[in-house]
């Protein structure tokens, strides 16, 4: 197993894992139970020297929290969460700050040593004590469910969405039976579970309130924290949101990014020649590989040969998803289809090469997804009529149908896909086009940011009109403001 994070020996000896549990007196072992003198909320402190990527060393502490599988279940085991502390710059600190990584199956730890994002943790010092928490299952925490496994799709037949499904129902049934027989509980993966997590690690640091922080998935459990804890929040900061019920995207929203990565091409002389029509070319070149897959002979540096890769429609669809959701990403995406355009398919095929051989991920993280996805109860009928109109199809959600296999907790909402039929917000009836299957554009609500009073008192909503956001924001049912007015945003 890897150390808790990079340390250093000048001011503090590297603090091995097993160091961290002979201190903690209680044994954790991978699919067994701890000691029968294990209790919820144990906590261990230990001195630390944090190093970031760019070799600044910080004075922290390494701590371990002990907290139920499974809290439904009185005879269940423990588990332990692990993050690192960095104490407050501040004469009179906030409350602690509680920074909740994405994914889902990020690593807190890991973010703090990046350069890019580092530097975020230390100004929050100024604010309080910052914790960066692995949560269940990912990291540093015990057990980690990261999965050895690949896709492993063969490369020399177009992938189609049936294809990468059946493939992920197999891979997760196998993971799944594998975790069951090693002991792990996977039903006590959800956010709930997750949220009540952040909640024990505030009352075991002796904290009467807290701050969220967190993007993507991060948001998603920050709101889930705010509704069964709400009263021990003292303020929420979230970005990229991704509401309790937004777990599925809609093809529409797909459309919407895609409009808008065309409207700043066409602003620069250079791609606008070469691409006057973003969702035109996109829209051609996924029409031509439905009619005619694409092949092509990529070489192999281990071996000195070649592999032979064949394109269809839904890889080059899965492609573009995966990436609109990143600057980066969105930045080459005209240029990649300008190449497709002119059947130049060497980098699209450089990429689903590395895409049908990616790593399968963490258990940790399909099973949140499985626990998360859209309530079957939201009063609104749910059809693939969402999928007619979008030149990417059904390609961001391509295997969460696959996740359904994991089966525990509410993991069957993988199975059974379905879009909008009809606006959520004035119950009428859909109009075709960009973004019509989650509700008419008049009906949408403003972009919020939740905030929550410094007493912890009262919520409120701050709203303001996200014009550049991705139009990811979604229509639905609910009463609860937390719920109706969250919204997926850009990364």
């Amino acid at each position: 197993m890897r150390p808790p994070t990079r340390a250093v020996r000048a001011q503090q000896p590297v603090i091995a894992r097993s160091v961290l549990i002979g201190a903690l007196t209680f044994p954790i072992a991978m699919g067994q139970p701890l000691a029968s003198q294990a209790v919820a909320g144990r906590l261990s402190l230990t001195p630390y020297v944090f190093q970031t990527d760019d070799g600044e060393l910080i004075e922290a502490e390494w701590g371990r929290l002990l907290v139920p599988e499974r809290r439904s279940n009185p005879k269940g085991r423990f588990i332990e969460l692990a993050f690192v502390r960095f104490k407050s710059t501040s004469a009179k600190p906030g409350p602690p700050v509680i920074y909740l990584a994405g994914g889902p199956g990020g690593s807190a730890v890991d973010q703090a040593e990046w350069r890019h994002r580092g530097p975020i943790f230390q100004i929050l010092r100024s604010v309080g004590d910052v914790v960066a928490l692995d949560q269940r299952g990912t990291g540093r925490s015990v057990p980690n469910l990261q999965c050895p496994n690949r896709w492993n799709l063969p490369l020399d037949q177009p992938a189609t969405r049936e294809s990468v499904v059946s493939a992920a129902r197999a891979l997760a049934s196998e993971r799944r039976q594998f975790w069951t027989d090693r002991g792990v509980d996977l039903a006590g993966y959800t956010t709930a579970e997750n949220a009540d997590d952040v909640d024990d690690l505030r009352q075991a640091l002796g904290a009467d309130r807290m701050i969220v922080v967190g993007g993507s998935y991060g948001s998603h459990l920050g709101l889930a924290v705010i509704r069964r804890h709400g009263a021990r929040v003292a303020r929420a900061v979230l970005w990229s949101i991704e509401g309790p019920d937004h777990t599925l995207k809609l093809p529409s929203t797909m459309d919407e990014y895609l409009g808008k990565v065309d409207r700043l091409a066409r602003q620069d002389a250079r791609l606008a020649s070469a691409v006057p029509d973003l969702l035109g070319t996109v829209r051609a070149v996924v029409e031509r590989l439905d009619r005619e897959p694409v092949v092509v002979n990529l070489p192999t540096v281990a071996s000195g040969g070649s592999d032979r890769v064949v394109i269809g429609k839904y890889d080059v669809q899965s492609m573009a998803t995966a990436v609109l959701g990143a600057r980066d990403g969105m930045a080459r995406l005209p240029a990649r289809f300008a190449e497709m355009a002119k059947r130049d398919f060497s980098m699209a095929a450089v990429s689903v090469r590395s895409r049908r051989r990616a790593s399968f991920g963490s258990a940790m993280a399909w099973h949140m997804d499985c626990a998360s996805g859209a309530r079957s109860a939201l009063g609104t009928r749910h059809s693939a009529l969402g999928t007619r109109h979008s030149a990417l199809g059904v390609a961001v959600d391509n295997t969460n149908e696959g996740r359904g296999r994991y089966g525990a907790g509410r993991g069957d909402r993988g199975v059974g896909i379905g879009y909008l039929e009809r606006c959520g917000q004035c119950g009428r009836g859909a109009d075709s086009g960009a973004g019509a299957f989650y509700g008419h554009a008049e009906c949408r609500p403003a972009a919020v940011s939740v905030h929550l009073s410094a007493a912890g008192e009262s919520a409120g909503i701050d709203t303001e009109r996200d014009d550049h956001d991705g139009g990811g924001d979604r229509a639905h049912e609910r009463r609860d403001p937390l719920s109706r007015w969250a919204h997926h945003g850009r990364w």
